[in-house]
């Protein structure tokens, strides 16, 4: 039994539904029904009644329910009074990933800001499994990064978008005209990549590879300037973020049917606990992004 499994019984049995309570939690609906039944499992008990998408709390969930208040208000009365001890100053320690939050990390910032004006904020630029190691050994609380691992073991968070690659030329480039395009057509293609170390530079290589083919790389930038003046000369393509291609001028964008899909996302370590600056941050970025999924 811990904590976590604890909070997540009380919710849902708070809102009389999985759903809302996951929504209230930050996580996953099957996040909470595992809980639940690792509970069941562990005492031997039912303590709800399934019947499709309902429940009923049985006579062992109302007794578990009781004893459950009693702890967690134990609980919370002793991290309350343990976090008065703390500094007055409080801190919010950000890693970001640039190239995917580059035109609107500031505007999340702002808006943090505003209702949180007495938190400090540090921001790390990192790339994605930089981001991963930062939360998991506590040298952050929050990561606005990509899915490069798909849930890793360790987080909660919200799936806030997805961008998708697509292929920016110049308008006298030959393949101006066409209406799509693969991998398979930039075989011969001067290319442009985002940094090389990139998400999406790394998974547009590995579909290369799979064909067999050695992408002919001309430049590795992130620079979006450097970009659309490359493509001027007609002879280059760039494969690079749906996101990012909006910051081009005079290029056509063609959409690649065998498309490169990345999901963005903020991260936290999972807790019992959220401290009031990373719970704010959250609440943040979901008035941001509204259509938010749980990771």
């Amino acid at each position: 039994m811990t904590l976590t499994q604890l909070y997540y019984y009380q919710a849902v049995c708070k809102f009389n539904s999985i759903s809302r309570a996951s929504e209230f939690l930050h996580v996953s609906q099957p996040a909470v029904s595992i809980a639940i039944s690792n509970l069941e499992s562990e005492f031997g008990v039912t303590l709800l009644k399934r019947d499709n998408r309902t429940f009923e709390i049985t006579d062992a969930g109302r007794t578990f329910l009781s004893l459950t208040n009693d702890l967690l208000a134990n609980v919370d009365a002793m991290y309350n009074r343990m976090k008065t001890l703390q500094s007055n100053v409080r801190q919010l320690r950000i890693s970001v990933v640039p190239l995917s939050f580059s035109q609107v990390f500031q505007s999340i910032l702002q808006q943090y800001r505003t209702q949180c004006p007495n938190t400090q904020v540090q921001v790390f630029e990192c790339n994605a499994q930089e981001a991963a190691q930062k939360l998991k050994s506590g040298q952050v609380d929050v990561a606005l990064t990509i899915d490069y691992l798909h849930q890793l073991p360790f987080v909660d968070g919200l799936q806030l978008y997805k961008t998708s690659s697509i292929l920016a030329i110049g308008k006298n480039h030959h393949m101006a005209d066409l209406p799509s395009c693969t991998f398979a057509d930039l075989a011969n293609e001067s290319l442009i990549f985002t940094k090389e170390d990139s998400h999406l530079t790394t998974q547009v290589k590995n579909r290369f590879q799979a064909m067999g083919i050695t992408p002919n790389v001309f430049l590795y930038t992130a620079q979006s300037s450097l970009i659309e003046s490359a493509l001027q000369n007609g002879h280059d393509c760039a494969i690079i973020s749906d996101s990012l291609a909006q910051q081009l001028n005079n290029v056509v964008l063609i959409p690649i049917l065998d498309t490169v899909e990345i999901s963005h996302l903020l991260l936290w370590k999972r807790a019992a606990h959220l401290s009031p600056p990373i719970s704010k941050f959250i609440k943040v970025i979901r008035s941001i992004y509204p259509d938010a999924v749980p990771y």
